[in-house]
């Protein structure tokens, strides 16, 4: 494998962090686990198929960036601020642009580099593929739901760094029980667990295990790419079939006393019975409409629980008394 190709296919791939108790959950006595609700921190991470890695870019929920945000970051870290804490076609331009500046000299006409992302909106943001073209970098995107099989880090990196991540909270919430973890200690408490998890031996065996690289077309087998179990139902002419020969079974099998003593009475009447009253009952059976069958099997969550109407606000049309002074 050369090393040379390896480094020029990069993956992209977000992680959302809170600093409350998503990833703090109680695990032994004595451990701690926050129960406020934080607010959204995300992490672009990157890494290529030799096992380098883009520095992380962290986005904070709030209005400004401050510096100290990033103290005790990983080495080279950049952060940026939008309102909900999530990405989006602007902050995904500025996180390209700090790509091409880490990467300074590396993209040429003649060399260009493979960006593999996943479906996320931003992704599709037109002034930041038009850059990416002018920087000589090729986008390319995975198929939809697929990305926890062939993300590299959904497969090997992220899952590592998240169960670090837990453990430095736990230590964090250990130490200083009485403090609550804010948006100045997400970048500190982040900072060892990526250092640890994001390694080149992960990042390696992800591109491997996903067979992107070195590309394996026979990676995955036949039985993954069935449909899930619960899409799949026997057809109608199948079941109706079944239904029949059971029928046929039951009716051949039974031979009791009873079953012969019902048939000759009810052979016995019909013989008593004369032509006329015969006919009158033809008559009224075949006169009277028939009712269609609902099929009992269809059920809708409406038939079960109805669906509970909106009261309507009346609107007073009484005017307010004016209080004297």
């Amino acid at each position: 494998m050369s090393r040379k190709k390896a480094e020029k296919l990069i993956i992209v791939k977000y992680k959302a962090l809170k600093r409350g108790s998503k990833f703090s959950k109680v695990i032994d006595l004595g451990i701690i686990s926050s129960a406020e609700r934080g607010k959204l921190t995300t992490v672009i991470c990157c890494c290529n198929a030799a096992g380098s890695f883009i520095p992380p870019f962290f986005i904070f929920a709030r209005e400004r960036m401050q510096e100290r945000l990033l103290d005790n970051a990983p080495p080279g870290s950049k952060g940026y601020c939008s309102s909900s804490g999530w990405t989006n076609g602007d902050i995904f331009l500025i996180w390209l642009e700090f790509f091409v500046e880490v990467r300074v000299g590396r993209t040429t006409p003649d060399k260009k580099i493979i960006l593999v992302l996943d479906n996320h909106e931003s992704h599709k943001y037109y002034p930041a593929l038009k850059y990416a073209t002018d920087n000589h970098i090729i986008s390319v995107s995975f198929a939809p739901h697929t990305t926890h099989k062939i993300q590299p880090l959904d497969v090997s990196v992220f899952g590592p760094i998240k169960r670090f991540y837990e453990q430095e909270i736990n230590i964090f919430q250990t130490n200083y029980s009485s403090r609550i973890i804010n948006q100045y200690d997400v970048a500190k408490i982040f900072s060892p667990a990526y250092l640890i998890g994001a390694t080149p031996h992960n990042a390696v065996s992800g591109f491997k295990c996903t067979g992107i690289w070195p590309f394996n077309l026979k990676i995955f087998v036949d039985v993954e790419f069935a449909p899930p179990s619960v899409t799949i139902r026997p057809l109608e002419n199948s079941v109706v079939n079944s239904t029949s020969e059971v029928n046929e079974i039951e009716v051949n099998e039974v031979h009791s006393p009873e079953a012969s003593n019902l048939e000759s009475d009810l052979n016995h009447t019909l013989e008593s019975l004369d032509t006329y009253q015969l006919e009158t009952m033809v008559a009224t059976t075949s006169s009277t409409p028939q009712q269609p069958i609902k099929n009992c099997t269809k059920v809708s969550p409406s038939d079960i629980r109805p669906i509970p109407k909106i009261d309507v606000m009346k609107i007073s049309t009484r005017k307010r008394k004016t209080q004297r002074v």
